[in-house]
């Protein structure tokens, strides 16, 4: 439904965009309560996703806030993600908790207070993670989310989402070599 959602939305169709991506909410809502239910231990997934649809359909941000609607869900896929950190940790979880921190953030009205946290939480994942190639992933995602909440942002809030996000395209480039590591012969 999200990929459904972009191309109904560049082909400038806004109501089918904006039904597949309630659809989308709609499909992440139910997997999140299945998962719930059946005590699955990546809850984190379908509430991420989740929460990234209800961003891009414009859910109640800053002032406006529905603690009694997200509360739970965030408490429910950090501990998700902080067992599965525990056991058998993987790129996906270890993004899942600043990703987590982000659309808290950005729900609350606190981006502004809560950016330069976020942004190290992502740098902290990338020093721990092998390559660049999963960032994308993880790009596509935040810019599905942040793109429509910038548009109806304040300057303030909008400013620090953009910092996370540079911040996170920042990591999705390949590292430069030291030229320690490049004096270094090239293994066999």
């Amino acid at each position: 439904m999200k990929r459904l959602s972009e191309l109904e939305k560049a082909d400038g169709r806004g109501v089918a965009s904006k039904r597949a991506l309630q659809e989308m909410a709609r499909h992440y809502r139910r997997a999140f309560e299945l998962g719930h239910e059946r005590k699955v231990d990546n809850l984190f997934y379908p509430a991420i996703n989740l929460v990234a649809a209800e961003i891009a359909l414009g859910a109640r941000t800053g002032k406006k806030y529905a603690p009694e609607r997200w509360s739970s869900l965030f408490d429910d896929a950090r501990r998700s993600v902080q067992t599965k950190n525990r056991q058998s940790p993987d790129f996906w979880t270890l993004v899942a908790e600043p990703e987590l921190r982000l659309y808290e953030a950005l729900l609350r009205g606190s981006i502004v207070k809560q950016a330069p946290a976020i942004i190290t939480g992502f740098r902290d994942v990338h020093r721990r993670s092998q390559g660049v190639a999963q960032w994308s992933s993880v790009i596509d995602t935040l810019r599905f989310a942040l793109d429509p909440y910038l548009a109806r942002a304040t300057k303030p809030a909008a400013k620090a989402a953009r910092s996370v996000l540079a911040g996170i395209m920042d990591l999705s480039k390949p590292r430069q070599r030291s030229m320690q590591e490049r004096s270094r012969p090239a293994a066999p």
